[in-house]
């Protein structure tokens, strides 16, 4: 029987370290043993949030962000325009109190 092919001595933590080094294939079965159901559903958990909730909020963002720009520019034209009938009042109010 031939030796196995990647033998580690774990005594240390630095051992089992430098071990997931080496056999980096060994974590994902280290994982499930280690860590919590709550920790190992998170990728999962974070697919489904970046899905179902950031990118339409992503989405709402940029829609939002355009109709800020066209209330903007609608807002000067407006502020032009008002401007343009105040000064009419004006020249009108001036014309008329001579009569």
């Amino acid at each position: 029987m031939s030796p196995a092919k990647d033998v580690f001595e774990i005594c240390t933590f630095q051992d089992l370290v430098s071990a997931l080094r080496v056999r980096p294939e060994w974590r994902e079965e280290l994982r499930p043993p280690i860590l919590t159901d709550e920790l190992m559903d998170l990728p999962r958990k974070f697919d489904a949030f970046v899905q179902g909730e950031f990118r339409p909020l992503q989405r709402d963002v940029t829609t939002l962000k355009q109709d800020v720009k066209t209330l903007k520019q609608d807002v000067e034209t407006l502020k032009q325009d008002v401007e343009v009938l105040r000064r009419g009042m004006w020249r009108f109010s001036n014309r008329m109190s001579g009569f």
